[in-house]
């Protein structure tokens, strides 16, 4: 009975996986050559790698600061900017990859065509066995051979020859049941077998077909050469363009490294100008241009600082040599040139002495280490007693006040006295004769509020802002006003009056109209004279 060709598959399949063991199919030793170099090439980069970073956090680790800190300084004599070190970062993880992909693609394809070609060696068998079932005749393999390049060979099921292409023994394949290693019989062949008659377990006729691989190797082999070349000319392209595309994203810190090289004490206008879209190197460019805007105020008032106290100290310091002088011509002789000398040079020397403390105190406030005796007193008694003295020392104005009752407060008693003493002081001063001069005290839900109010010559809109800043002086009609009056004062009561009301969380109001009279308003946050724990009793 003739077998269907769907059956004759049924039975080759399962010939295959019944009988046939796993071929066995061997690498190239070239390739496995390229292959192990590269791994251990790898493999001994990643252990010196490993080995040198394990060791710099041990001797960190281990508080080895100085052998620690002589690797920085090694490292430091070579200059590796941020383009070089990000091209080369790309590059080794591009080179990796390329390699990676390279391996793949190399034992990737050829074992693809090597499941080919053994694939196409069944199927040829297998179209053989059902010629062979219809005519059975060795003729039909010999027009195969010139087209696949095989061997073969038929056999009986004693092993005797019947037909091949080079006269080879049925020993030669197969030995009891068992195929030989291919590295001493046939190298780098495929092989299939077939039942050609019979059972599988015993068969009459056996077919073994063979192809040989050395196309394959020199395929492949060609292949490897020409990847890892186009691998290279890549790897090299692709560095080129990272170090184009790390430059060009750098080239900002370039142009900031250059401005800020440009920068000096006689030059800090200069600032960092980053184009483009909003970005890391954009924020540190705003957050450095607002330090040396801060930077340029800082040291322009340094500056006027210094300017103006040098100012301030040349008039007394001229004062007293001219003094001493006088003293030391005529002062021996004249009484009365004696007692005037005396009384200059005390005079002058307590204003130095008031300047100095003014100073100091403004130095500490700018170094943060300003401190202030702190107690529980009530803001009531404090300003009945700022009126009673005024009203003592000064009989020429029209003084008043109101006070609310308001409890016990924790503050500086003398420093907000002082402030308090600091704008009544220039009431006087710029108010004329019978003029007024009222003082309140209010407490509303949150705040207290204390008020000084004159209807004096008042100050210019132009110079309010200005006010509060070191040895500000206004125009020249509050000037001559206080020349008039002989009140000399160091340019920095109100500047101290601010600092005062500052440290205790208050803020300053002021309202002011030339020729009617100015008034300022004191306002400190309940919360801000709430006793709180500190050293010593000391803010």
């Amino acid at each position: 009975m003739k077998r269907s060709r769907k059956e004759i598959r049924k039975e080759k399949k399962a010939a295959r996986q019944a009988n046939k063991k796993p071929k066995k199919i061997r690498s190239h030793p070239i390739s496995k050559g390229i292959v192990f170099v590269f791994s251990f090439v790898l493999k001994l980069v990643q252990s010196v790698i490993r080995a040198i970073l394990e060791a710099i956090d041990t001797m960190r680790g281990n508080g080895k600061d100085s052998l620690a800190s002589g690797f920085d300084r090694f490292l430091s004599l070579f200059r590796l900017n941020i383009t070089f070190k990000l091209t080369w970062s790309y590059g080794w993880i591009t080179f990796r990859a390329l390699i990676f992909m390279n391996l793949l693609l190399f034992f990737g394809g050829k074992y693809a065509f090597q499941t080919y070609e053994v694939w196409q060696l069944e199927n040829h068998a297998a179209i053989f066995v059902e010629d062979w079932k219809e005519t059975p005749d060795s003729a039909l393999l010999d027009r195969l051979i010139p087209i696949e390049n095989l061997r073969y060979g038929i056999f009986d099921g004693a092993g005797n020859w019947i037909a091949s292409t080079d006269q080879m023994t049925y020993t030669d394949i197969r030995t009891d049941n068992a195929y030989l290693p291919w590295s001493l019989v046939y190298q780098d062949w495929f092989i299939s077998e077939t039942v050609l008659e019979g059972e599988i377990e015993n068969p009459d006729k056996v077919l073994i077909l063979m192809k040989s691989t050395d196309f394959i190797e020199e395929i492949f082999m060609g292949t490897v050469a020409a990847g890892w070349v186009l691998a290279l000319l890549f790897w090299l392209i692709a560095m080129a363009r990272a170090s184009k595309i790390a430059k060009k994203h750098l080239q900002p810190i370039h142009t900031m490294t250059e401005n800020v090289q440009s920068l000096s004490a006689s030059n800090l206008s200069e600032r960092l100008m980053v184009n483009g879209a909003r970005d890391e190197l954009k924020d540190l460019a705003q957050t450095f241009n607002h330090m040396m805007d801060e930077i340029e105020e800082s040291y322009g008032k340094q500056r006027q600082f210094v300017s103006d106290a040098s100012h301030e100290l040349r008039t007394p310091i001229a004062v007293i040599k001219g003094y001493a002088d006088l003293l030391n011509r005529w002062g021996k002789d004249d009484p009365e040139v004696l007692v005037e000398g005396i009384e200059a040079i005390r005079s002058e020397t307590d204003f130095m002495q008031s300047l100095v403390e003014s100073l100091l105190f403004l130095a500490r406030r700018d170094r943060g280490t300003l401190k202030m005796e702190m107690s529980q007193f009530s803001l009531t008694e404090l300003m009945e007693e700022v009126e009673k003295e005024t009203k003592m020392i000064d009989n020429r104005h029209e003084i008043s006040g109101q006070f609310d009752h308001c409890p016990q407060v924790y503050a500086s008693y003398d420093k907000l006295k002082q402030a308090v003493r600091v704008f009544v002081d220039n009431c006087i001063k710029y108010t004329p004769d019978q003029g007024q001069i009222r003082l309140s005290l209010r407490e509303t839900k949150q705040t207290y509020a204390i008020q000084i109010e004159d209807n004096g010559i008042g100050i210019a809109k132009e110079d309010q802002p200005h006010i509060f800043d070191r040895f500000y002086r206004a125009d020249k009609s509050r000037t001559r006003l206080g020349e008039s009056k002989s009140v000399q004062g160091t340019g920095l009561g109100l500047a101290i009056a601010k600092v005062i009301v500052e440290q205790h969380g208050g803020e300053i109001y002021l309202e002011s109209e030339l020729n009617k009279g100015t008034s300022i308003t004191l306002f400190f946050p309940k919360s801000a004279l709430v006793e709180q724990k500190t050293d010593g009793g000391t803010l």
